[in-house]
């Protein structure tokens, strides 16, 4: 049985409205890096933790790019996102969040070949041991301990020993769990219980640079596959372009086409693209203070359109 029989009346799907022709894969793309690129974060226009996602993706972005001119345009943006990150100071994370973008901050430079020694020096110092990068979710310790790997780093718990505590392990080591079970018993909780599937499987996959099938065993492959179409049946039936998008990615990464329902998350991604280039605001963001309502589905779109094949093969 999937995991739709817990979505509630509360998740009746947006209204829709009449826009303009649907955008190809391409028009879509530039249009949402556009947007970001007139609205980049800041520390007042979504904060640390907004500027280390929106570097993560200019990271994967640079590690996907096909010439030095593109790869030079990333490594641009990383650096004006640590710029902006500098303006007052060197950042000081408050939050669990923040300590792992702030992580990211430092990966994506890495990868890029920035001389970010300061930021190197933020994380070895104040953040490798900072108990706010081990906090009692297994799925935060993972993408951490993944991401203080890359750097060099020996993060305090290591991914391996975070995995098995994970929503994908324990559901695959027991399959009549369910998310309310788990600790995600309302509508809200059961969009973090999927966000906490995609970053699992994010961070297996190294954010796109390793097999994350490698990682894992094949029961542990069948239900993060469920999860991933429980997710989608959710977010077609929500009209959410933001976990969609992440769910996408997750499928590239798992090499999986057959993802069910594929085209028509596809058509709900670009048909809920607005002209300036983002996809409407984010509800669940709506009441977090600091927290941009457009960004990060501007963010997870536009890594879904750059990485995803669409439905027959067609590439980015």
């Amino acid at each position: 049985m999937g995991l739709l029989v817990l979505v509630g009346a509360g998740c009746a799907p947006a209204p829709q409205r009449a826009r303009g022709p649907v955008p190809s894969r391409e028009v879509a793309l530039g249009r949402a890096l556009g947007w970001l690129k007139v609205h980049p974060a800041s520390l007042d226009d979504g904060g640390l933790l907004e500027m280390g996602e929106e570097a993560i993706l200019y990271g994967v972005l640079h590690s996907i790019a096909n010439s030095e001119a593109e790869r030079a345009r990333w490594r641009e943006r990383i650096a004006k996102v640590l710029a902006a990150a500098r303006r007052r100071g060197t950042p000081v994370p408050s939050t669990s969040g923040e300590v792992t973008t702030c992580i990211g901050m430092a990966w994506a430079a890495e990868l890029a070949g920035l001389d970010a020694a300061d930021v190197r020096e933020l994380v070895e110092n104040r953040l490798l041991h900072n108990p706010l990068a081990y906090p009692p979710k297994p799925t935060t310790v993972l993408l951490n301990g993944v991401l203080l790997r890359d750097l060099g780093y020996c993060p305090a718990i290591a991914p391996e020993d975070a995995w098995p505590r994970g929503v994908i392990a324990a559901m695959a080591a027991d399959p009549s769990l369910n998310p309310a079970r788990m600790g995600y018993p309302s509508t809200l909780g059961l969009f973090t219980f999927f966000y906490d599937v995609t970053h699992e499987v994010l961070a297996l996959a190294d954010m796109g640079r390793a097999d994350p099938r490698r990682r894992l065993s094949p029961r542990e492959l069948e239900m993060a596959r469920r999860l991933l179409a429980d997710g989608v049946e959710l977010c077609l039936r929500t009209r959410d372009v933001d976990l969609v998008g992440e769910l996408m990615i997750c499928a590239k990464y798992l090499r999986w086409r057959e993802l069910p329902r594929v085209q028509e998350a596809w058509d709900l991604v670009l048909s809920s693209q607005r002209p300036e280039g983002h996809f409407g605001r984010m509800r669940r963001l709506r009441v977090m203070p600091g927290r941009n309502p457009y960004r990060h589905s501007v963010l997870v779109a536009a890594w879904a359109l750059a990485v995803c094949e669409r439905p027959g093969g067609q590439k980015p």
